[in-house]
């Protein structure tokens, strides 16, 4: 792809007569990239860096403090020809040379001020992401003599022997996880539950600070690897360590920027892999102390958070190359394309300027159209990623401090729109790269931003809220015992039932039998004094009928707990009792559960729909399509029979939850697996298949709502996200005062 470049600049003049060198202790290291010899410029003590391609070298490298810079230019231009810097760009190499304070400052004072636009730019860029309260960072010290002493004793993990061992960890930690899988994952529900937030705390200051230390411990192994054993002294030096805010959390960080003087792409690839190396390496050792200590003890806990942490953040936070943590770096380096980030919008800037304003000289920094059309995929999957997760963040910070929220809200509004929407404006009215195609860029910007209001705010949108349900019998009875007793016989789970046939329990209780008896013989007593009082005194004949009256009310009573001591199916179905399978009590108290009766035909669906998606339901009537896991291919249709009108916040089944592998998220005290952390509605479906699904197996429901635009459904979920988390916050605050208190 040939790139047009103008060869002469207007602001020449200004730096022409210079006679600018390097300062005297800026080394020069040769970096591969691509195929071609890439120079970066460094000063050791500081952690500047310069990278400049071959082109710009042949110039830069005739900079001696005796040459001028239009003497140096024109050396280059006959020496490099095409590849020598334009005009243009030997300003860009001198203020990039000044702005990492490489160059010598002895520069006139309108030279000095061409040169430090650029250094005053890039300040005013790191003091706006300073200015974020979702990005501080807070220098603290310089780490670099500590690392000289780790470096010998822990450089060994980053040889193929200590990556030998690495995985040798792994494996033995992932033999420890069969059979415990559910167990793991219902631990999940008490991470974030108030006990457990001082042990998280400390696994993620632990694991983070191990995190940093394995970058600097790599980048001084790679620096020695790359030079047999006998580095310069400052060789992947580490001048700075400190805290950087994240979502107002302190995470500790340190700059290892020297690693891009290693030559190996692979070397660098290592420094920026390090962290998440050390963190899994922790997780694997973790893993194993969760398998080997109680369940209930310090230890377990700990461990079990450090395997949160340490697997967690790396997976979706550190490995991920959409967000410019380590992923994005070690990406970055494999691809040897740095800066990767800028130069994806640059080439999607010109892919825009090029195709719909008509600017066609606009050029990208891609060198091929394959790596443009990657290039421009990326630009578009980051931003787009990089709005989910800060818009995820600025919700969650919302639901806990309100205020806070707003701010973040508004601060994201101003940097992510405001203030690019009027620069955007200002290049659109005054650029002049848009001189000659100011009209045609115009309108199409303008149909643009209309077409996306109309389709955002009118244009109505599917509507299917999801929810997932679990498959029950249409007839469904739980069994309790009505009276007290010991088990006398029992049917096991499985079997038929019906009312005429054999009963579900047999009790037995003598206190019973012995009171019945009792209450005859008293019986028999009171009925000869009434018959002897009957030819002598009439007033005690019936104070005698009264009583056995009374005896007659107490016996029928006594006769039906007898009676009901033989418990009967009340329709025809399959007896389920698990927890009598596993060991019958010898004596059960009235009210116990003994099992459940479940009806022979017709199956229903019970599902949980949370609070967000009921706004868009009706009351009943509605037809539905439902999948069920691992049987996508199977598209299952039902009819919504009702939507329970009152919240509540217990599960029909454990597999809704989110350690069944549903979508609910648990109250982390609860234990049973059943609480949902925030209530929602109950609906029943009829499906129209009953042989298609078998009972206990969980379904995924879609809905079909009327149509509405995907801005009102964004507004309404907006809304409503924020009313629950409010709500779940305030609870949750309610709760620990209560604890306090008590």
């Amino acid at each position: 792809m040939s790139v047009q470049r103008p060869t002469f600049s207007e602001s020449w003049s200004l730096v022409e007569a210079l006679r600018p060198s390097l300062r005297p202790h800026v080394q020069s290291t040769r970096v591969r990239c691509r195929g071609e010899t890439w120079r970066v410029f460094s000063e050791p003590g500081s952690a500047q860096h310069a990278r400049c391609s071959p082109g710009a070298y042949a110039f830069v490298g005739l900079l001696d403090g005796g040459r001028t810079v239009g003497e140096a230019w024109r050396i280059a231009q006959e020496r490099a020809g095409d590849d020598a810097p334009t005009q243009g760009e030997a300003i860009a190499i001198l203020s990039a040379l000044y702005t990492a304070n490489l160059l010598r400052p002895d520069l006139p004072d309108d030279a000095e001020a061409l040169l430090r636009r650029r250094r005053k730019r890039v300040e005013r860029e790191t003091k706006g992401r300073a200015l974020s309260l979702l990005f501080l960072r807070i220098p603290l010290l310089d780490p670099d003599r500590l690392l000289d002493r780790l470096a010998p004793v822990l450089g060994w993990l980053f040889r193929p022997w200590g990556v030998c061992a690495w995985l040798l960890v792994g494996v033995i930690a992932a033999l420890h996880v069969p059979g415990r899988e559910r167990e793991f994952f219902e631990g999940a529900a008490g991470v974030l539950a108030p006990s457990n937030l001082p042990l998280l705390l400390l696994a993620f200051v632990v694991i983070k600070a191990m995190h940093e230390i394995g970058h600097g411990v790599a980048c001084k192994a790679m620096a020695r690897a790359e030079h047999a054993g006998d580095p310069p002294p400052d060789a992947g030096a580490v001048h700075e360590a400190g805290l950087m805010l994240l979502v107002l959390t302190p995470v500790p960080y340190v700059d290892a920027t020297s690693a891009w003087s290693l030559r190996g792409k692979w070397r660098r690839a290592v420094v920026g892999a390090a962290g998440m190396y050390v963190e899994l390496l922790i997780a694997f050792f973790a893993m194993i102390v969760w398998a080997r200590t109680g369940d209930h003890s310090a230890a377990n806990a700990l461990a079990y958070n450090a395997i949160v942490i340490a697997g967690v953040s790396t997976i979706v936070f550190n490995a991920n190359p959409l967000l410019r943590f380590d992923g994005y770096y070690i990406l970055s380096d494999l691809l040897e394309t740095p800066n990767l980030a800028k130069r994806s919008q640059e080439q999607l800037y010109a892919l825009v300027k090029r195709r719909v304003w008509g600017v066609r000289r606009a050029q990208g920094p891609a060198a091929g159209a394959r790596e443009a059309r990657w290039l421009i995929a990326y630009a578009i999957t980051s931003g787009v990623y990089k709005v989910f997760v800060f818009g995820a963040i600025i919700l969650f910070v919302s639901g806990r401090f309100f205020v806070l929220g707003v701010a973040l809200a508004a601060l994201a509004l101003y940097g992510w729109l405001v203030l690019p929407g009027a620069k955007f404006i200002n290049y659109l009215l005054t650029s002049p790269e848009l001189e000659r195609t100011r009209p045609r860029a115009l309108a199409t910007t303008l149909g643009a931003a209309c077409a996306l209001v109309i389709l955002i705010g009118l244009v109505p949108a599917p509507d299917r809220p999801r929810a997932h349900g679990v498959v029950e019998p249409a007839r469904y009875a739980e069994v309790h015992a009505p009276v007290e007793g010991f088990v006398l016989s029992r049917l096991v789970t499985g079997d038929r039932v019906s009312p005429a046939g054999d009963p579900l329990v047999e009790l037995v209780n003598a206190e019973h039998d012995a009171e019945l008896a009792m209450l005859l013989a008293q019986r028999r007593e009171h009925e000869a004094r009434r018959r002897i009082a009957l030819g002598r005194d009439a007033s005690e004949a019936q104070a005698a009928a009264d009583r056995l009256a009374a005896l007659d009310d107490r016996i029928t009573l006594v006769r039906e707990r007898i009676g009901a001591r033989r418990i009967v199916a009340p329709f025809d179905g399959v007896w389920i009792a698990p927890d009598l399978d596993a060991g019958a009590p010898a004596f059960v108290r009235a009210g116990d559960s003994l099992g459940a009766v479940a009806g022979d035909t017709g199956r229903i669906v019970r599902v949980v729909i949370r609070q967000q998606a009921t706004a868009a339901l009706g009351r009943g009537g509605e037809r539905v399509q439902m999948r069920v896991p691992g049987r996508a291919e199977q598209l299952l249709h039902g009819t919504v029979i009702d939507i329970a009108p009152g919240g509540r916040d217990t599960l029909p089944a454990a597999a809704l939850g989110i350690a069944g592998g549903g979508d609910t998220l648990l109250d982390p005290a609860d234990q049973t697996g059943l609480r949902a952390r925030q209530r929602f509605f109950e609906a029943r479906i009829e499906p129209d298949d009953d042989a298609a699904l078998r009972l206990g197996e969980r379904v995924v429901v879609r809905f079909e709502a009327p149509a509405r635009p995907l801005g009102a459904q964004w507004l309404r979920l907006l809304r409503q996200t924020l009313q629950r988390d409010r709500a779940g916050a305030a609870a949750s605050a309610g709760a620990r005062s209560v604890g306090g208190a008590g």
